[in-house]
Order: C-alpha cells, then sequence, then structure tokens
C-alpha cells in the first residue's frame, strides 16, 4: 500500500460569507448566516483519532483553512466528525447553501483521493438528515456548491453541519467556508450547486464492456425448438416466435403494504407498475418488529401485511422478508427497549425467539427468504449485552420457522472498502462467524445505498469478489441513488445494474422504493410524485424491460428445428403454420441442460368448461355460458351437481337442482331435473358417457342433473335454478365428447352472486392437447351496471391456479401489467369494453395443457353479482 501526501487545499467561499474576491467562485443570491460568525471558534472535532488545525494558506479568495487529519484508519464515517451548530431556528422546507473548498494534502488511499462526507443533521438521537452526501477530495482545491431543505423545524442549535472523515489514513483541508440561509424566498432548484461524476462514467469505460460480456456468457442460455405435426413429421419452414414474459434474475423493490392491500387511485398505479416493473419484493416497513406487534399504530397491522404479501404472491413475485431482529436499542420495540437495565432483561433472548417464530410462522407460505440480521456493524446492542452467539440463534430460529427459505445477513456501507473499509471487514467476519457457529446462513444483503457522489463501479465488484469467496448467493437489497442531479442518477443506475447483473454471485437487485410519495428518499426515486418517468426510471425499463428481455423469431430448418440464444427466464414460443396458430411454455436456467421445446401443429382445446357458485333467484340465479364454435354440430354434456358435491365436503349444496339449457335467443334446448329419472338403458349409457368424459359418477337418486345433446355452432346458457325454490352452491359442467371434427367449446361466462367464504365462485377449465392456450379471463362487478343488474360485486378478485398454486391473478383490470394488452385481446374475441376508472378485473395468460381452476371474490370481502368469462384468444 502507497501513502501519497501532496498538496490539496479545500476552499470555501470566505469565512462564513467574508472571505476575499475570487474570480473562480461561483456567484449566487446573498442571504442570511446560518453558522457562528466566526468559523474558526465555532468547530470541533469529535475524536482522538481525528485532529484539527487552523492553519494559513492561499486559497481562492481565503486565506485561512483547517487542516483536518484521519491519523488511523477509522470507520464509520462519523466515527471522525468535524461539525459545527447551526446558529439560527430554522423551519422545515426551509432552504439554505453551503459553500466551502477541499482539497486533500494526503492519503492511504490507493485510488490517490481522500473522502469526506457532509451531513446536515439533528444534533442529537436519531441524528435526522436533511442533507446527506459523500465527496471525494483530490489534490487541487475544488469548490462546493451544496443546496438543500431542512427535513423538520429545529430551534438554535438543534441541527448541526457536521463533515465526516472516518475513513481510511488521510489530511483534508477546508476553507472559504459561506454558509447561507434563504428561508423560503428563493428556490432551492435556482441555486448553483457541484455536480458530481464517478470513474468509470465514461462512454467507453472498459469496466462496462467487460461485465456487459460476462452478461452475456452468464445470464444466457440455448434452446431449441423442434416442430413436428400430429404424426411426429418435421413441419420445415414453419414461423417461430419467442417471448421472454419474465427474468430468472430477481429485479425488484420494498413496497408498503398499505399500497397494495388498500384502494385508491394512486395505489392501482403502484400496483400497475409493481407488476410491470418488477418480479420481487420485500416488505418496507411492514414486518418490522415494531410494526408486526402493533406498536406502530393502525398504519401497520398484521392483516393489511398478510394481505398485501398475498397478492404479491398471487400475482408470482419472489417475496423477501425485512426483518426479524435488527438489535439496536433504537431499532427495538418498546416492549424490549423497556427491559433494558430491569430484572427482566434477561428475558429479551427468549422474547426475540418467540418474535422469529411467530412472524416467520405467519408468513411462511408467502414469503421465499428472509433478512434474519439487520445492521449488526451499528446495531449490536444486543450482541454487546447477550455475546456474539445471539445471532446464531436468530437464524437457528428462522430455520426451525421456515425450513425452506434462504436465510440473509443484510447490513449498510458494506459496497465499497475504499470508502467503508471497516464495515466492508465487519460484514466479512460476520459472515464467517456464523458460518462457523453453525448457522443456517443462505445469503449475504447488500444494502446498495449510494450518495450523490457515486461510489465507482469497479470498487463495487472488487468488494463482490471479496464476498464471492463465501460461497453465499449476494443479494443488492435497498439501492436508491440520493442525488437530485437526474442525468447522474440515470447513468448510475444503468451502470450500478450492469455491474451487478455482470457478478456470478448476485442474484437479485431489489429497489429500497420507486415512487417519491413511497420512498424514504423522495429524490433518490425513480417516478416523481406525479408519476412521471424520471431518467433513472427511462434507464431502468431500458434495460431490463428492453436489452435483457428476449424476443426472437425465424423459421423452422429443414429439420423442422429453430434454434437460440436468451436470457434466462420463463418464455412463451409461438409456432405459426397453415393458417394456424400454436402457443408454447419453457423455461431457460443457469445450470440446466438447454431445452429442447417440441411443438406439434395438432390444435389443442378446450375440453371441459365448469363453474361452482351459489345458485340462487332473481339476480343471484346462476347463469353459466358456453359458446360451440365451427361450422359443424358438436355432442356435449352438461350437468349441474347440487347433492352429488357432499362427497367432496362441500357443505350448503343445492338440494334440487334444475337444469335448463337455451340458446342464445332464450328457446330451450333441453331441460333436466334428475339425471337418473329416464329407463334404465338411459341411466345406464348417460353413466357411460360421464366416464367416458372423465367426469366424476353423480350418486343415484340424488337430484344432480346431467345432459347428452347436440349443439350447432352458436351460444348457449345453462342457468341452474331450484325446483323447491332453495339456495345453495352448484357445480355446472360443460364437456366435449368427441375430440375432433369442425366445432369445439370455445368461451364460458357465469352469472353468480359472489360473498366472502364459501360464497366464491369457482370456475374451471380443461386443456386437451400437447400446446398451450392463451385465454383471457375477466370477472366484471361495476361493469354490469350499465347493462341493468343491480347488487354487483364491487371490487372482484380474479385468481387462475394450477391445482393449488396461484399462476396469474387480477383485483382492477388497469393495474394489470400491460392494460393495453387486455383491451385488445377483448377487442379481438369480441368481449364488450371494460370502462377506464372501473374496479372489474381481468387477465391474460398462456396456459400449459390440463386442469385449471379460477377464484373470484370480493377484493374487499364484499358481496354481489358478477360476470365471469373465459375467451378462448388462439381463435
Amino acid at each position: 500500500m502507497r501513502v501519497m501526501f501532496f498538496a490539496v487545499r479545500v476552499l470555501i467561499f470566505g469565512w462564513l460569507g467574508v472571505g476575499l474576491s475570487a474570480p473562480a467562485q461561483t456567484t449566487y443570491p446573498p442571504g442570511e448566516r446560518l453558522i457562528a460568525a466566526d468559523p474558526m471558534s465555532g468547530w470541533r472535532i469529535t475524536s482522538a483519532n481525528g485532529a484539527a488545525t487552523a492553519v494559513d494558506t492561499t486559497g481562492p479568495g481565503f486565506t485561512r483553512a483547517w487542516r483536518v487529519e484521519t491519523r488511523v484508519d477509522s470507520s464509520p464515517t462519523w466515527a471522525i466528525e468535524f461539525k459545527t451548530p447551526v446558529a439560527r431556528a430554522v423551519a422545515r422546507g426551509d432552504v439554505a447553501l453551503l459553500r466551502f473548498y477541499a482539497r486533500a494534502t494526503a492519503t492511504s488511499d490507493e485510488a490517490g483521493a481522500a473522502y469526506a462526507r457532509l451531513v446536515v443533521q439533528k444534533a442529537s438521537p436519531d441524528y435526522d438528515k436533511s442533507h446527506e452526501g459523500n465527496y471525494t477530495v483530490t489534490r487541487e482545491w475544488r469548490e462546493y456548491l451544496v443546496p438543500f431543505t431542512f427535513g423538520a423545524d429545529y430551534a438554535a442549535g438543534a441541527a448541526e453541519v457536521a463533515f465526516g472523515f472516518g475513513f481510511r489514513r488521510q489530511t483534508v483541508e477546508l476553507g472559504g467556508f459561506d454558509f447561507v440561509y434563504y428561508g423560503k424566498t428563493v428556490p432551492v432548484a435556482s441555486l448553483p450547486r457541484t455536480r458530481f461524476t464517478y470513474a468509470g462514467r465514461e462512454a467507453d469505460a472498459a469496466w462496462r464492456a467487460a461485465a456487459l460480456a460476462r452478461i452475456e456468457q452468464l445470464r444466457k442460455g440455448d434452446f431449441t425448438v423442434a416442430v413436428v405435426d400430429a404424426a411426429g413429421r418435421p413441419v420445415p419452414g414453419a414461423s417461430v416466435r419467442v417471448e421472454q414474459q419474465q427474468a430468472a434474475f430477481h429485479f425488484g423493490s420494498a413496497l408498503q403494504m398499505a399500497r397494495i392491500a388498500t384502494d385508491n387511485a394512486d395505489n392501482r398505479i403502484y400496483r400497475q407498475k409493481v407488476l410491470e416493473l418488477f418480479n420481487a419484493a420485500s416488505t418496507e416497513n411492514d414486518l418490522k418488529w415494531g410494526a408486526w406487534a402493533g406498536e406502530w399504530g393502525s398504519a401497520y397491522t398484521q392483516a393489511q401485511t398478510l394481505a398485501g404479501l398475498t397478492w404479491l404472491k398471487q400475482h408470482g413475485l419472489h417475496l423477501r422478508g425485512h426483518v426479524m431482529v435488527w438489535p439496536g436499542w433504537n431499532n427495538l420495540p418498546a416492549s424490549i427497549r423497556n427491559l433494558r437495565g430491569t430484572a427482566r432483561q434477561g428475558e429479551i433472548p427468549a422474547l426475540a425467539l418467540a418474535h422469529i417464530a411467530d412472524v416467520g410462522g405467519a408468513t411462511r407460505a408467502l414469503l421465499d427468504e428472509w433478512d434474519v440480521l439487520n445492521e449488526p456493524y451499528v446495531n449490536k446492542d444486543l450482541m454487546d449485552l447477550f455475546g456474539p452467539g445471539i445471532q446464531t440463534d436468530w437464524f437457528k430460529a428462522a430455520r426451525a420457522a421456515h425450513p425452506t427459505a434462504p436465510l440473509f445477513l443484510n447490513d449498510y456501507g458494506n459496497h465499497d472498502a475504499s470508502t467503508d473499509a471497516g464495515h466492508v471487514a465487519h460484514f466479512e467476519t460476520t459472515a464467517r462467524f456464523l458460518k462457523d457457529q453453525g448457522a443456517p446462513l443462505g445469503g449475504l444483503g447488500l444494502q446498495g445505498h449510494i450518495s450523490a457522489n457515486p461510489n465507482p463501479p469497479v470498487n463495487v465488484l472488487a468488494v463482490l469478489d471479496r464476498y464471492a469467496a463465501l460461497g453465499l448467493p449476494i443479494r443488492i437489497t435497498e439501492f436508491d441513488v440520493n442525488t437530485d442531479d437526474e442525468e447522474l442518477q440515470a447513468d448510475y443506475t444503468r451502470d450500478f445494474l450492469i455491474a451487478m447483473y455482470s457478478h456470478r454471485s448476485v442474484v437479485g437487485v431489489q429497489f429500497w422504493g420507486f415512487w417519491e410519495r413511497a420512498h424514504w428518499i423522495a429524490r433518490a426515486a425513480m417516478y416523481r410524485a406525479d408519476w412521471s418517468e424520471k431518467p433513472a426510471a427511462r434507464a431502468y425499463k431500458d434495460l431490463v424491460l428492453g436489452q435483457w428481455r428476449t424476443r426472437a423469431s425465424g423459421a423452422a430448418d429443414a429439420q423442422g428445428t429453430w434454434k437460440g440464444r436468451g436470457f434466462h427466464g420463463d418464455y412463451v414460443v409461438t409456432v405459426e403454420h397453415g393458417g394456424h396458430k400454436h402457443e408454447q411454455r419453457f423455461s431457460l436456467r443457469a445450470g440446466a441442460p438447454a431445452p429442447t421445446v417440441r411443438m406439434t401443429t395438432a390444435a389443442s382445446r378446450l375440453v371441459n368448461l365448469s363453474t361452482r357458485a351459489n345458485a340462487g333467484t332473481g339476480d343471484a340465479t346462476l347463469i353459466p355460458g358456453f359458446f360451440v364454435a365451427g361450422t359443424q354440430p358438436k355432442r356435449v354434456l352438461v350437468r349441474a351437481v347440487g347433492p352429488g358435491l357432499a362427497g367432496f365436503g362441500v357443505t350448503g349444496a343445492l338440494a334440487r337442482p334444475e337444469l335448463t339449457l337455451r340458446r342464445a335467443d332464450g328457446s330451450v334446448v333441453a331441460a333436466n331435473r334428475g339425471w337418473d329419472l329416464g329407463t334404465t338403458a338411459e341411466t345406464t349409457a348417460l353413466t357411460a358417457t360421464m366416464a367416458g368424459a372423465g367426469a366424476f359418477a353423480l350418486p343415484r337418486g340424488g337430484g344432480d342433473c346431467a345432459l347428452v345433446v347436440t349443439l350447432e355452432p352458436g351460444a348457449y346458457t345453462a342457468p341452474v335454478t331450484s325446483a323447491d325454490g332453495g339456495t345453495g352452491v352448484a357445480l355446472v359442467e360443460a364437456y366435449e365428447l368427441e375430440n375432433g371434427g369442425g366445432a369445439r367449446l370455445k368461451n364460458l361466462s357465469t352469472r353468480a352472486r359472489v360473498a366472502p367464504g364459501a360464497g366464491l365462485a369457482i370456475p374451471g377449465l380443461v386443456i386437451g392437447g400437447d400446446n398451450a392456450r392463451t385465454v383471457l379471463v375477466r370477472a366484471v362487478g361495476p361493469g354490469l351496471a350499465e347493462f341493468g343488474v343491480g347488487g354487483t360485486l364491487a371490487r372482484p378478485a380474479l385468481v387462475l391456479l394450477a391445482g393449488t398454486v396461484p399462476f396469474a391473478a387480477n383485483t382492477g383490470w388497469e393495474t394489470a401489467a400491460a392494460p393495453a394488452a387486455l383491451t385488445a385481446a377483448a377487442a379481438q374475441v369480441g368481449a364488450f369494453a371494460l370502462r377506464a376508472g372501473r374496479a372489474d378485473a381481468a387477465l391474460l395468460a398462456t396456459i400449459p395443457p390440463g386442469a385449471w381452476t379460477i377464484q373470484v371474490s370480493g377484493a374487499d370481502g364484499g358481496s354481489g353479482v358478477v360476470l365471469i368469462e373465459v375467451y378462448d384468444v388462439n381463435g
């Protein structure tokens, strides 16, 4: 390691505005004094590891400066502070400008730079920040201009300006101070500011070219599409198109559960952006111990948190829990803090384990991984009190609560050893300690909060290489860039994503919020309060949804194959041949064999449509409908099951169903009040037909209904009523009885009344064949009003399930990831348009062959009439 000494001086425009004139100084409006008149007496150093000396100098417009030494390598940045109080009272939103000069005269940093952290903060715990930034100081005097607004009201002396020098050994000179107060007379945006950059930002940066080359190797895989006909023969020349639906790498954001679980205009946009932008998420504050324990008031409830997590899980996001234990007194719940120093203090370890068991167990089915331990470098009070082994206990308790979740150690300031070597070393040491003690440590969390003077990407990559030796997946858990320089923010967002995506050990990047009104630092968000995109949002979308989302097409060769290469993730492949379109899903994963997707040109089809719902009277009458497409008649089996549901554990079934099959004009095709009321021969034949269709057997004498009819192409309804005027749950089914021919079942619709609990409406469908089908599923409640239907379901919630696993979901069609695609699909299949601003639900999904279930409920627990529609989009 080389120690370099050279002349570097920081200029600060005069002592509190009384400096000498200098051409190099930037002009700005005059204002009032913010700190004491005599800067030589107003400053103090906070640590014996640092020293501050007033010296004579020749600076741009000043002749006196402070020389601040960091005598031993120190960390964190505030381990050595050079600070002065704000001498006047200020109010939230007041504007001020800090102007100073700085230069480095000695440094032990390999890059040849020195560093300073500048904050304007409350002068007592919790040291709330009005401004915070890290600054690189080089050998020449440089002017720094820092405009900001105060984040709270402070009495005189209750706030302070502090330079942090907790870095490696260095000497920095500061001078030319002019700290100006404007109140609310000058807009902060009108003031000059020092624009920062970072090493490696240049367009031809070598590190970026190397990273992009690694991405091509690490994040992509090969695949083959083989197109065959029904006899298995190759189909040369078939058109092939692949489109990536989702990335395997996790691009996520911390989210506020109140905005997921409650409904208003902004929250609908918030949910839509979540689905458009991200495939992963965590809670921001909702699972922190105090919030979970109910200490944070009505804004945080367990019910709301679980509802938000359920919504996210239904929509397919990878979910992180944050955080089980944050072991500093300031971040522990009051119920724990109140035991400090009392006779019951010894109960704290057991209470922490009980909390882990509680929150881990309650969320086990919803969360994929957990931050178990947060920020132990600074938040170490429980370790100081009970010993470091308590950390291992927490991880073991978390494993018991969630047997499969990767369990993470999470900290901040651990992404660049040049600016916070102590943090990096402690993080590495803590991870090794946990592993050595048998803790089930499953991942490393680097928060990634970036200041207005960003860390060079090569520095971050170097730290990742160090951590990779631990053999654990790494996740960036709380990324943001705290600057109002929007171009710098966008460029660093781009480069940080490239760097992280290029590193083999990194499995995901999570932002710490994305919208100004739901972000802990508004200016660090990607979206403004009015939902307009900042440049950082465009940079993110260009990479994550553009360059790193594979879309490719071609034609099958003479052997019926087409080969491609794409980013790891989930795909839909579409083959078109002979005027027909066929679809299939496949996945590319790192380390898995290159898949061959076999596509047959034999058409898949809907072979069974069904609905289970309450059957009532009037507007609550259960009215399923379906469509026979094609040019020839189709033989179908239609059933209405009530008593027969008892064998499946369904209670409250309709006792005496009556099934009537009607054409679109209302004329009756057939009706039935008991499937076995015909002759013995007819009953035997119907039993055989039901078995051949794959339908479960109906008990004799139970009163269930069944019809076998041959139907011309067209629309049909099958209303179910009660022969005795009763109400209850009924299952209505339609089965194709012959495969092939010139006709097929196409669409399903059901009008039903939905209620909480057992009052769900549960349509289902079965896709036969080898290929997938794309379906449009809608649950229309408010939209029925224009058709004269009363008592409609106010907020339908729609979930599509493969068995019991959610595949897709929607609550409010405008909150879907791509609302325009829903509108286009509805127009394609001839469905009436859903109006903007209404809470009708819809989803578009390409689903493989097999049985599928749809659940429709009230998103707010409400009841009402809903129209459920399933359209076959493939045509």
